[in-house]
C-alpha cells in the first residue's frame, strides 16, 4: 500500500513539475517554429526510471495535457510525451535508479533509452499522428519532430543524467549510514 502511495504522490508532482517547467522554462529553438528546449523531459526520464512505466506515462500525458490547457491541445505531442514517460519507464528497469549507484553502464542505458524512445515519440510518431489527425505539412512537422527529439535529447542527457547522480549520491549515503549503524550494533 505504501508502494501504491509513494508512485500516486510521484506522479502528481511529477504532473504538475512537468507542466510548470513547460509552461514557464521552455526554451524558443529558432530552428523550428513550435519546437522548445524543454528541460521537462529529463525529469520525465528520471521519474520514469525511478517509479516505473505507469508513472512516467501519467507524468508524460497529464503534465502536457496540463501544460497545454493554456495554448491549445496538440494530442500527437501530448501522447508522445505520455509515451515517451512508458517507454523510458520500461527502460529503467534495467537500471534500478532505487537500488544501485548510478555508473558509467547506466549512465550508457538510461541514454541510449531516452535517445531511441526520443526518436520513437518525437521524430515518428507525434509528425505521423499529427498528418493523420490534423492533416499537417508532412515536411514542416518532421522537421519539428527531429528538432524536438534532438533537443529533448539534448537536455535529458544534461537534466535527467544530473538528477539520476545526484540520487545515485543520497542513496550511497544511505547505505553507507546504514552498514555503520550495523556494523556498530
Amino acid at each position: 500500500m505504501k508502494k501504491i502511495a509513494t508512485k500516486v504522490i510521484a506522479a502528481v508532482v511529477g504532473v504538475f513539475l512537468f507542466a510548470v517547467l513547460d509552461t514557464y522554462v521552455a526554451i524558443p529553438s529558432f530552428i523550428v517554429s513550435n519546437t522548445d528546449l524543454s528541460i521537462q523531459y529529463g525529469l520525465l526520464a528520471f521519474l520514469s526510471c525511478l517509479f516505473g512505466p505507469v508513472v512516467g506515462f501519467v507524468v508524460g500525458f497529464g503534465g502536457h495535457a496540463l501544460a497545454s490547457h493554456y495554448s491549445g491541445f496538440w494530442w500527437p505531442w501530448v501522447i508522445s510525451s505520455g509515451l515517451f514517460g512508458l517507454l523510458t519507464g520500461f527502460g529503467g528497469r534495467y537500471i534500478k535508479l532505487a537500488k544501485r549507484k548510478f555508473t558509467g553502464k547506466s549512465f550508457l542505458i538510461f541514454n541510449g533509452v531516452q535517445f531511441a524512445s526520443n526518436l520513437v515519440c518525437f521524430a515518428l510518431l507525434a509528425p505521423t499522428l499529427e498528418i493523420l489527425l490534423y492533416n499537417s505539412n508532412a515536411g514542416y512537422v518532421f522537421r519539428q519532430g527531429i528538432v524536438a527529439a534532438l533537443s529533448n535529447t539534448a537536455t535529458t542527457l544534461v537534466v535527467g543524467s544530473l538528477l539520476c547522480q545526484i540520487l545515485s549520491m543520497f542513496i550511497s549515503q544511505d547505505r553507507d549510514y546504514e552498514k555503520l549503524k550495523s556494523s556498530k550494533a
